[in-house]
């Protein structure tokens, strides 16, 4: 049970820095749909978000990875520029640097049980949205707003 609660904990995590991010991004460029300005050439593939370096960004397909001293976080555009979408590789990876904060998700396998039972329980289910199907949302009323 702990690691269900933990693997909340993270989504939650990962779903802020995603938006985080994605201000970062729109704040830096003064553009709000980003996906439509990189299919324009208007924002580059990807580059640094400050001017120490440390914060790089990369556009692919529909999604971005950020990459900085606090990790790797990988999401995909959803429709109207959300970024509330995630699967468990993109969480494994975003775990991949915040392990000690998450003791009973330190094996793939727990990571798998945990977030099976999160979608079993209704917590968590697939979005069947374009231009990401294959993601999945938190079905909770506590989330916060995108």
């Amino acid at each position: 049970m702990m690691s269900v609660t933990e693997m909340l904990s993270l989504i939650r995590e990962y779903l802020t820095s995603a938006r985080a991010a994605r201000d970062l991004l729109r704040s830096k460029f003064g553009i709000d749909d980003l996906l439509r300005a990189r299919r324009l050439g208007i924002l580059p593939k990807n580059g640094w978000l400050d001017r120490e370096r440390r914060i790089h960004y990369s556009i692919h397909g529909v999604g971005c990875t950020i990459e900085s001293g606090d990790g790797v976080i990988n999401f995909d555009f959803g429709p109207g520029g959300l970024v509330d979408g995630f699967d468990l590789w993109r969480l494994q990876q975003f775990l991949e640097s915040r392990r000690e904060k998450y003791p009973s998700l330190r094996t793939v396998e727990q990571q798998e049980l945990a977030f099976a039972e999160l979608v079993q329980e209704g917590l968590v289910a697939k979005s069947d949205e374009f231009p990401s199907p294959h993601l999945y949302r938190l079905r909770e009323d506590d989330v916060g707003a995108d």
